[in-house]
């Protein structure tokens, strides 16, 4: 799906389980910078065959702690809304990266963006 800031923030209230301290301007702001990082991240770029995406969230010590596969142009809205307004509090850093050649090949990965959350 391609989302619109309209249908990320529909999403995103439908999903997000945290307690109440988004006003309406803040999360179509979130919505809006989830919206084009996820374009600039993907923009001009055709995947190659056998080319995946994933993130890796980072800890605040700055480690790598945990892996989200299955990442797409369409659903990475989704994971850096939710990301930034659920777990802001644990993560330091978002990398979007791709490999090519299976999930053997996870060492190779090359980062195509990242984000410092603060």
């Amino acid at each position: 799906m391609k989302h619109t800031v309209n249908t990320l923030i529909e999403y995103w209230k439908n999903s997000y389980q945290g307690p109440d301290k988004y006003s309406d301007d803040a999360i179509k702001n979130i919505a809006v910078n989830c919206l084009s990082l996820s374009e600039t991240w993907f923009m001009n770029r055709i995947p190659r065959e056998g080319e995946t995406f994933f993130v890796t969230l980072f800890n605040k010590n700055g480690v790598g702690v945990s892996d989200l596969f299955g990442v797409t142009r369409s659903n990475l809205p989704e994971t850096l809304i939710m990301t930034l307004t659920s777990n802001s509090k644990d993560y330091s850093k978002i990398t979007l990266k791709s490999i090519v050649g299976g999930w053997s090949k996870i060492g190779n990965a090359k980062v195509i963006g990242e984000l410092e959350i603060c």
